[in-house]
């Protein structure tokens, strides 16, 4: 067996600041790549069509967009991907409708002796504090008599439904079918004697707004203009795809950015080996699914232009999942840095911000830049691992066989160092029998709560070099993945995911995650240590530590750890929200109180609430004194 130096296990904190220094921080060879201040400017990036409401701030700071109290929002509302429409009996549509939204007030959309209502999606939610509209000055006698005005914030989306166009609350739109919006009525006024009506109000966030008259009247609008001051609601920015110049290992994504309070913001990103990370139809009619693919005749990510000239032909566009990874998890925006989450090595990436103001309207995100580091060229092709035994008892200590091998071609520098993530600390006497390539070497080991590291005394450049090693370890939910990274030592900056495949025969899964057979159990391998106490105050087993895990939780749920006499009196109680792992209550051999419990023998009660199970497990310990 081969010998490997142990690391010294460390707390929560020290590994946090280790993996900051060791994959974030450490110098190497990374090149940077970098978006805002200090390279690619914001708006030299943005894919247009994907992002909206995202603009750039006089700094160069990427931010939703921030409107002024003098900015009249229906102005561009068709720019911005709204609309403004009105219905009703006598309405002039040609050359009218548009008079209200123009910024003209010489042109005017009328309503001619009948009834009507004018409706306008301003695009997105905006902070709206006021509403002005007024008749032409050559017709200052045009004024509503009365009106009721409605606002929706877009939350719901419109049922395009095709409901009956005259009852309240529904809008039709001009090239569609009738559209219901759940309007929430804003002010009414049955009566009204000015030419110059001026509303103002608390600010709400707003995206659609709705007049309507009361009676048949001959009334127009010369503008129907709205305002507010704040953020947008809602924001999207997508990168255009970023090509790194060669396939490349990722390191860490960075970003600087600041947060308003009650603002949030979400970054995600996506790799891919092709320059668009869509495939694209036409609609002809024959073969499978009635579409042909549009096809990128330069190889350059020109399908697209193609595809868009097309119009009743056009087909679907759906993301490339040959050559693209879907959006990855959300990165922790509060921690600056994380490693690259999207697979490599990859050529192309993508970033995307979601954005949401906070409840203040002033309150918002500003990205000053945002960074990902990687390597040419990659260590490898590609690295593949799997882990056996596939099932395991959940929650009890597993002893699991690991191997990974890489497809290696001229100019890849190899891995020395390789990291699997766990689900609990290892401990570092337990790895073991590490091979390379079949024969064993020695090693240095590091374990932290969240991870397993390996540094090997030597390069695995080759495809034979097949690195195998054993370890113990508890698994808390189903499905948990033990994927990991390899990477230089000399350069930890950079390096290439673990990707599940066959790398030895002998261990037969192909796999990275492991599950069990297990249904409904939330609660395992229960120990009270020790079983019995004797809380006499010489310090010696003078409480008892229950130890437990906790099972299958994704989200937290109540914990609750009860010690009951033998006839169910509750003695002593204690509850927490917890997640899954391995958990820990101590009972110092005292009631509700705080006094000393009388010898005998307690039961104890663990019981776990979760979404939808609940489990309990039971048994006993005693006081002696």
């Amino acid at each position: 067996m081969a010998a490997c130096q142990r690391g010294v296990p460390v707390s929560v904190g020290a590994a946090v600041c280790l993996f900051a220094q060791l994959f974030l921080c450490a110098p190497g060879t990374a090149d940077v790549w970098t978006a805002g201040q200090g390279g690619t400017a914001w708006d030299r990036l943005v894919l247009a069509r994907e992002s909206r409401n995202v603009e750039v701030d006089p700094e160069g700071q990427l931010q939703p967009r921030r409107v002024s109290e003098e900015q009249n929002l229906c102005l561009g509302v068709y720019d911005r991907g709204g609309w403004y429409t009105g219905v009703g009996s006598n309405l002039i549509w040609s050359g009218t409708i548009n008079g209200a939204f123009d910024g003209n007030v010489n042109t005017a959309a009328i309503i001619n002796a009948g009834r009507g209502r004018i409706s306008v999606d301003l695009g997105a939610a905006y902070p709206v504090t006021r509403v002005r509209f007024y008749p032409r000055p050559s017709f200052p006698l045009r004024f509503i008599p009365g009106f009721a005005l409605f606002a929706n914030d877009g939350q719901s989306p419109p049922d395009l439904s095709g409901m009956d166009m005259w009852t309240l609350g529904e809008v039709t739109i001009q090239g569609t079918s009738t559209c219901r919006i759940d309007w929430q009525p804003l002010l009414e006024r049955r009566e009204n004697l000015e030419r110059e009506v001026d509303l103002r109000f608390v600010p709400r966030y707003a995206r659609y707004l709705q007049i309507t008259d009361f009676e048949k009247a001959t009334w127009e609008f010369a503008e129907f203009e709205v305002y507010g001051a704040g953020y947008v609601r809602d924001a999207l920015f997508v990168s255009q795809v970023v090509d790194l110049g060669g396939t490349a290992d990722f390191g860490a994504v960075s970003w600087q950015m600041t947060v308003d309070p009650g603002a949030t913001v979400v970054l995600r990103t996506r790799s891919g080996s092709t320059p668009d990370p869509y495939v694209y139809y036409r609609l002809t009619g024959v073969g499978p699914g009635g579409q042909s693919r549009v096809l990128d005749a330069n190889g350059n990510g020109t399908a697209y232009d193609e595809y868009s000239l097309l119009r009743d032909d056009k087909g679907a566009m759906v993301l490339d999942t040959d050559n693209w990874s879907y959006w990855s998890p959300p990165y922790s925006t509060a921690l600056q840095q994380e490693r690259m989450a999207s697979p490599g090595p990859r050529r192309y990436v993508q970033f995307q911000l979601s954005f949401r103001a906070g409840n203040s309207f002033a309150d918002g995100v500003r990205v000053r830049s945002l960074s990902l580091q990687y390597r040419r060229p990659p260590l490898a092709d590609a690295v593949v691992g799997e882990i056996a035994p596939k099932v395991v008892a959940p929650g009890q200590l597993t002893a699991f066989r690991y191997a990974l091998t890489g497809a290696f071609g001229a100019g890849h520098l190899g891995f020395d160092a390789i990291e699997i993530a766990t689900p609990a600390q290892v401990d570092p006497a337990t790895v073991a029998e590490v091979s390379v390539g079949g024969m064993p070497v020695d090693c240095r080991v590091e374990t932290y709560p969240d991870r397993l590291v390996l540094l090997l005394p030597m390069r695995v450049r080759r495809a034979l070099d097949t690195v195998r090693f054993r370890f113990e370890c508890p698994v808390f939910v189903p499905g948990t993945a033990f994927g990991g990274t390899v990477y230089a030592q000399e350069s930890p900056a950079t390096g290439q995911q673990i990707r599940a495949g066959d790398a030895a025969p002998e261990l037969d899964t192909d796999d990275l995650a492991v599950g069990w057979t297990l249904a409904g159990r939330l609660l395992g391998q229960v120990r009270v240590r020790p079983p019995v106490i004797t809380p006499n105050g010489d310090g010696v087993n003078d409480a008892a530590a229950i130890d437990f895990a906790v099972l299958q939780l994704l989200e937290p749920a109540t914990v609750t750890v009860a010690v009951r006499e033998l006839g169910g009196r509750v003695v002593w109680q204690r509850s927490e929200r917890l997640t899954s792992g391995n958990r820990t209550v101590v009972w110092p051999a005292v009631d509700e109180r705080g006094a000393r419990v009388p010898p005998g023998t307690y039961l104890y009660c663990i019981r776990v609430r979760g979404a939808s199970a609940a489990d309990l497990a039971t048994g006993s310990l005693v006081v002696a004194y």
